[in-house]
Order: C-alpha cells, then sequence, then structure tokens
C-alpha cells in the first residue's frame, strides 16, 4: 500500500494537505490512515516530547503497513531528514510505493512574525527552535522522492505516482525485509535499543572523567574512531538480527546483551595509537 510523508514547518497547513490527500483517497473507496499527534494523543508543542513522538509515528507506521490494510499519510514536521529516511524504510521494506509532500511557510525566516492566532499554540522558543533546525527535503534523495510542494500539489498527479501502471513500487532490502511472523515493532525496537546504549557509551567516554578531554589529542581520535564505528556497527547489527533465521527475540535484556556482545568483539573497540 502507499506511503506518504507530509513534512515541513510548523504551521505550514501541513495537517490541512494531509486530510484534504485523504479525503480525495476516500472518496475513491480507498482505506486512508492518516498517522500525526493528534491520533497518536502524543504533545507535539513540547520538544522534550521529540523522541516518544517519532518512535509513536514509526511504530504506527509500522503497524499499518505490515497489516497492508490501508495506505499510510504520516503527518508531522517531520523535519529531520535521518527521520524521514526512518519512515523511508518502513515503506521500502514492505515493497510500497511512496512520495513526500512538502509544506513551506513564508514565517520561516521570521518566526516571530507568525500570526498571533496561530502562535498562540506555540511557545516562541518552539517556533525559533525548529525553524532553525527544519532540514528541507530535496528531491535527489531516495528518501524524499519523488517531492511534490504543496503549493503546487496534483492530487491526479499524486494519485498516477502512487497506483499509476508506472508508479515505482520500492525494492524491500532483504536485510530488513519485514514478514507476518516479525512483531510489527521489531525495528523500532531494535533502532531504539541500539541507539540507547551508543548514547551510553558515548556519554561515558565524555563524561566519566572530571576534565575537558576534548583538549586532549588521544580524546579527538578516540571519539573519532569509537563513535563513529559504534553507529556503523548498530545499523549492521540490525540488519543481521533482521535477517536471521533463529528465533527472533523481543526481550529487551537480551537483545542489549546480544548488542554489547557484538560491539566486544569487533577489532575497533581497542584501538591502538602511536
Amino acid at each position: 500500500m502507499p506511503f506518504i510523508t507530509v513534512c515541513g514547518y510548523p504551521r505550514s497547513g501541513k495537517t490541512t494537505v494531509a486530510t484534504q490527500i485523504k479525503e480525495f483517497f476516500e472518496e475513491r473507496g480507498h482505506n486512508v490512515s492518516l498517522i500525526n499527534a493528534e491520533s497518536l494523543n502524543v504533545d507535539s508543542f513540547d520538544l522534550t516530547n521529540e523522541f516518544s513522538l517519532n518512535f509513536a509515528l514509526r511504530s504506527a507506521a509500522e503497524t499499518q503497513m505490515v497489516n497492508g490494510e490501508s495506505f499510510c499519510i504520516v503527518d508531522s514536521n517531520n523535519f529531520i531528514k535521518g527521520f524521514r529516511y526512518e519512515l523511508f524504510c518502513v515503506a521500502r521494506a514492505v515493497s510500497s510505493t511512496f512520495c513526500t509532500v512538502f509544506c513551506d511557510s513564508e514565517y520561516k525566516d521570521e518566526p516571530e512574525s507568525f500570526p498571533e492566532d496561530e502562535a498562540d499554540r506555540y511557545e516562541l522558543s518552539y517556533l525559533v527552535d525548529v525553524c532553525k533546525r527544519v532540514e528541507r527535503p530535496r528531491s535527489y534523495h531516495k528518501w524524499d522522492s519523488p517531492l511534490f510542494k504543496s503549493d503546487e500539489l496534483s492530487m491526479s498527479v499524486l494519485k498516477k505516482t502512487l497506483f499509476g501502471k508506472k508508479a515505482n513500487r520500492l525494492t524491500a532490502v532483504k536485510a530488513v525485509k519485514l514478514s507476518k511472523h516479525m512483531p510489527i515493532d521489531y525495528l523500532s525496537l531494535l533502532t531504539n535499543i541500539t541507539f540507547d546504549i551508543i548514547a551510553g557509551i558515548e556519554y561515558q567516554i565524555k563524561n566519566v572523567f572530571d576534565l575537558d578531554l576534548t583538549e586532549l589529542e588521544v580524546y579527538n581520535r578516540l571519539d573519532e574512531i569509537v563513535i563513529d564505528d559504534l553507529y556503523d556497527s548498530r545499523r549492521v547489527f540490525v540488519e543481521i538480527m533482521c535477517q536471521t533465521q533463529i528465533e527472533i527475540s523481543t526481550d529487551l535484556d537480551e537483545i542489549a546483551r546480544l548488542f554489547y556482545e557484538y560491539i566486544a568483539n569487533q577489532q575497533w573497540w581497542y584501538p591502538e595509537f602511536e
């Protein structure tokens, strides 16, 4: 089933556009699921909830796409390209058609100028922060393509893109292909556990000593070697866990133990400095 990512600046009309798309396809007999903060009962106006919101969005999208009962519209700021790539991977895992709709805003450069009746829903600090952090989608990025701008959106073209004879259906990568017997939130589970472990290790490296380690040459090299390789190993570990033929474990402690053992056996874990 098709997958649409709606992204853009705060108060740029994302939910309005997403609702119009939903109504357009429902009128033509399609079952459409609109996933956003409101439908998940998550506060989208609190930056401290950003991780929780993204996790909830991704998990709900995985549920809809694996079940295959309706096509999915994810309506949120989605301003970080890394998170849009995660959504793209959800669509790719089930060989779906896919597109991105971007909502621009005339107030992006001066968030203080948002109309008062609209800005009242947001703290000014939130508007300023999000507008500065937005990573605009680019058509040359595979996770943003095909890309539509909301002010130029044609529903007929969108329909052909998702349902036409020449619609580009994503090819599932074997390593991360979801199956009916795999828990619907398995990828999210693996991603978040391994990210939490890496964040903990990174914190220990940077803060275990009561001094500014960034001034030490050995720290800079350790940080460059270990942190970058940790993220590379995390990606490989997730692929291995998704393609393994052994019984899938959703036990948090077991997955954490396996990841610790995996990174502990990597050669780069013990760097030698000249």
